[in-house]
C-alpha cells in the first residue's frame, strides 16, 4: 500500500503543477480512500476538505459528489455518524442524475458500512441490497468497483 500511496502522491503533485483540477478530483478521492485504509484519518480529512473546496470551485454534480463521498467516508471512519449520513445522502441523487449511477455505489456503501459499524445489521442489509441486486451487471469485484462486497467474498 505504501508504494501505491507514493505513486498517487506523485500523480497528485503532477496534477497540481499542471493545474488539472478535474483530474485532481479523481486522484484526490483515491488518495482520501488510501489515507483512510492506511489509518491516516487526519490526512484523509485534509484531502477530503481540499476535494470539497475544489468541487465547489469547479461546480457540477459529479465534482460535488466526489467531495461528498470523501467527506462521508472520513466522517464514517472517524465515528461522526451525523456528518457521514448527511454527506452520503447528499451524494446519492446527484450521482445518479449526472450520468454516473455507479458513483452512487460509494455513498450507499458508506451508509452500509456505517450501519454495520453501529451494529444496525438489518438496516445495513436493506441499504446494500440494491447493490447486491446489481452485482451481475458490475464490471468486477475489486474494491473500487464493488466496495460493498466483504473481502473474503472477493475472487
Amino acid at each position: 500500500m505504501e508504494k501505491g500511496h507514493s505513486h498517487l502522491m506523485a500523480l497528485r503533485h503532477h496534477c497540481i503543477e499542471r493545474g488539472a483540477d478535474s483530474d485532481m478530483m479523481f486522484v484526490g478521492i483515491h488518495g482520501a480512500l488510501i489515507e483512510i485504509w492506511r489509518g491516516c484519518f487526519t490526512d484523509a480529512a485534509v484531502t477530503a476538505q481540499d476535494l470539497m473546496e475544489r468541487a465547489e470551485q469547479l461546480g457540477g454534480d459529479n465534482m460535488l459528489v466526489i467531495g461528498w463521498i470523501a467527506q462521508a467516508a472520513v466522517a464514517a471512519y472517524t465515528g461522526n455518524e451525523r456528518d457521514a449520513r448527511a454527506c452520503a445522502l447528499a451524494a446519492i441523487e446527484p450521482a445518479r442524475r449526472c450520468g454516473s449511477p455507479a458513483l452512487a455505489d460509494w455513498p450507499i456503501t458508506i451508509l452500509g458500512f456505517l450501519d454495520v459499524s453501529l451494529g444496525n445489521h438489518v438496516e445495513a442489509l436493506n441499504t446494500l441490497q440494491q447493490l447486491v441486486f446489481r452485482l451481475d451487471e458490475m464490471r468486477g469485484t475489486e474494491i473500487i468497483t464493488a466496495p460493498f462486497i466483504p473481502m473474503r467474498s472477493r475472487r
